[in-house]
C-alpha cells in the first residue's frame, strides 16, 4: 500500500501548512476591518443588483449550474444534464465536502489549469480516493513542484484516463455545451502565463476562464478579438491584474474574482467598476452559483 503511505504523507504535510496558515489568520490587520466594511458594502449592491434583474425567462429545465465556489484556492465546478465538470480542486480538503454536499459521485471531466497549490491540492484528494473520474485535462507544465509530480504519478499509477491539451481544441461535453481552449498562445518565460485559458460556450452563452495568466499571456490573447464575447470573465490569478484591451475584447457583463483572503487587488476591481462591470469576490465569504438556459442568466450566492 504505498500509496497510501504516500496519501499518508500528503496529509502531514498539509496539516503542517494550515497550522502554520491559522497563525497568520490571527494576526491583527487593519485590512481585516477594512474587509468587513467591504462586506457590507458587497451586501447592499448585490441586493440592488438582484432587484434590477429580470429572471422570469429563465427555462430552468434546459439549464446548467456553475458554480464559482468559496473554498481555499480556486475551484469551479459545472453541473450539466447528467455530467459533472470540474475546473481545478482548490487548495485542499473542502472540494471532498462540495462533492458530498451535491451528492456527486463521479466527475466526467477534470481540467487542471495549472499546477499550483491552490488549483491541484483538491484534485490529489480526488485521486487518492480513486474517486470516479471519466478524463483528466491539462497540459504539460514545466512547473516541477512536489504537488505536480504527485499529480502526474496518480494519474499513471492508478490509471486514469489524462489528456494533454493544446490551443484551439474544443471539448464537446453535449451537443450544445462545448468548452474551448483558447491558451496558451506560445511558451512564456513566466511559467504562470503558460495557464490554460478556457471558454465554456452554452448555446448563446459564454464564461471566460482565463486561468493565472498575467499580462504577457493578456495582450496575445487579444489576438482572438470578439471570439472573447462572454457575458461572464472569471479574472485570471486572483484578479491581480487586468488589461484595458483584454477586457474591452470580452466586454463581460459580470466579472468574477476567486480569491483567499487578502489577495484582491483593489485597483484591478475600481477598474472594471469604472467600465460599468458588475464584480463579483469569493474572498468575502461567499461563492456564487450561475443558473443558465443559454440565453437567459440567474445569479445566486452559495
Amino acid at each position: 500500500m504505498e500509496w497510501f503511505k504516500e496519501y499518508k504523507r500528503y496529509l502531514k504535510e498539509e496539516k503542517k501548512f494550515l497550522k502554520r496558515a491559522r497563525k497568520k489568520k490571527f494576526e491583527f490587520d487593519f485590512g481585516v476591518l477594512f474587509a468587513i466594511v467591504l462586506i457590507f458594502l458587497n451586501l447592499i449592491v448585490w441586493v440592488r443588483f438582484l432587484s434590477k434583474k429580470n429572471f422570469t425567462k429563465l427555462n430552468k429545465k434546459n439549464s446548467i449550474i456553475i458554480d464559482f465556489l468559496d473554498i481555499r484556492g480556486d475551484s469551479v465546478i459545472m453541473m450539466a444534464k447528467d455530467k459533472v465538470i470540474l475546473i481545478n480542486g482548490g487548495f485542499s480538503l473542502d472540494i471532498l465536502d462540495v462533492l458530498k454536499e451535491r451528492k456527486i459521485n463521479k466527475i466526467d471531466y477534470i481540467f487542471l489549469t495549472y499546477p499550483s497549490k491552490r488549483n491541484i491540492g483538491g484534485i490529489l484528494h480526488i485521486l487518492y480516493r480513486d474517486f470516479p473520474v471519466g478524463l483528466i485535462l491539462s497540459r504539460e507544465f514545466k512547473y516541477g513542484s512536489i504537488h505536480y509530480k504527485r499529480f502526474l504519478q496518480l494519474i499513471e499509477s492508478k490509471n486514469f484516463p489524462y489528456r494533454n491539451l493544446k490551443k484551439g481544441e474544443v471539448i464537446n461535453i453535449f451537443d450544445d455545451l462545448l468548452i474551448q481552449v483558447l491558451g496558451p498562445l506560445r511558451e512564456y518565460e513566466d511559467e504562470w502565463e503558460n495557464s490554460l485559458v478556457l471558454r465554456v460556450v452554452y448555446k448563446d452563452f459564454a464564461v471566460l476562464l482565463s486561468g493565472d495568466i498575467k499580462r504577457n499571456a493578456l495582450d496575445d490573447i487579444v489576438e482572438y478579438g470578439k471570439e472573447l464575447r462572454s457575458q461572464i470573465l472569471k479574472l485570471p490569478s486572483q484578479g491581480e491584474v487586468i488589461t484595458p484591451s483584454f477586457v474591452d475584447m470580452v466586454s463581460p457583463e459580470i466579472a468574477i474574482i476567486v480569491a483567499d483572503a487578502g489577495g484582491v487587488n483593489d485597483e484591478v476591481v475600481g477598474f472594471l467598476k469604472d467600465w460599468g462591470i458588475k464584480v463579483l469576490r469569493t474572498d468575502l465569504g461567499w461563492g456564487y452559483r450561475i443558473i443558465t438556459d443559454g440565453r437567459n442568466y440567474k445569479i445566486e450566492r452559495l
